[in-house]
């Protein structure tokens, strides 16, 4: 072949993959938008320049009017953060873990088992670990007797997060992790954050820029919610993501009835 001819198909080669580049990361901006709807303000030149390059020669391609504004809640830089696909779950030969926003899971062979997390906004995550009798209660056999074996490798394991494990009274979930309808994850931008297991060892986003996105995300949920919304002061945590982000949010919501006791 040809210098011109190499040359040419080249071109179209780097054209086609532009292309293909293009039409994802629209779709991608597209189910974002389905989570929020919220006005734009433009970015001053600090904001652009601490913009991630990645996320800038993005745009630059993408979407060049749009690299002047920005959603106030960092909606470009979860763009950035939704591009890619998911991720597989941290694992050995025996057995396998993931992590989400508020969970932690399991599995080995056919069973799996989840912890939960409260995602806080000072210090570590609290993992909620059941003590001895509720394991046992709760737990199959085959994990009665291993609790700790299973607790040794999920806290084995580099999570890209702070972590404190706090053992309490209260319910194992067994099987698959199962998101709840209605919740923050259930949402497509929340399914995207899920996906990009911002919190496993593989993750290329910094703990803090990854809380902080899903902090982003909570206050937007929240701050779009309607009805009636039933809040027990005693089983809310102090400095937790919902006391310092989401409540908030929801006191300012003129669409939601907060219903405190």
């Amino acid at each position: 072949m040809s210098a011109s001819k190499r040359t040419a198909a080249t071109a179209r080669n780097e054209s086609c993959r532009i292309t293909k580049q293009a039409t994802k990361s629209s779709g991608q901006i597209n189910a974002l938008k389905n989570l929020v709807r919220v006005k734009i303000k433009p970015l001053s030149d600090r904001d652009i320049d601490g913009l991630d390059s990645t996320l800038s020669k993005e745009f630059h391609i993408l979407l060049p009017t749009m690299i002047k504004t920005s959603l106030v809640c960092t909606l470009m830089a979860m763009c950035v953060v939704i591009a890619g696909t998911g991720l597989p779950p941290v694992a050995n030969q025996s057995w396998s873990a993931r992590m989400g926003w508020r969970y932690v899971a399991y599995s080995e062979g056919e069973i799996a088992l989840s912890l939960s997390i409260e995602p806080m906004v000072k210090g570590a995550d609290r993992v909620y670990v059941p003590d001895g009798p509720s394991w046992a209660k709760d737990a199959p056999s085959w994990t009665v007797e291993r609790r700790a074996e299973v607790l040794a490798r999920l806290k084995s394991v580099a999570w890209n997060r702070k972590l404190e494990w706090r053992e309490c009274e209260c319910p194992l979930s067994l099987g698959q992790h199962e998101v709840l309808r209605g919740s923050l994850e259930s949402t497509p931008g929340g399914r995207a954050l899920e996906e990009r297991r911002l919190f496993e060892p593989q993750s290329k986003v910094p703990h803090e820029k990854a809380h902080d996105l899903w902090h982003q995300a909570a206050r937007m949920f929240a701050s779009q919610a309607k009805g009636s919304v039933t809040i027990y002061m005693s089983e809310v945590i102090p400095d937790s993501v919902f006391q310092a982000v989401e409540l908030p949010a929801l006191k300012e919501n003129p669409n939601v009835t907060l219903v405190i006791k």
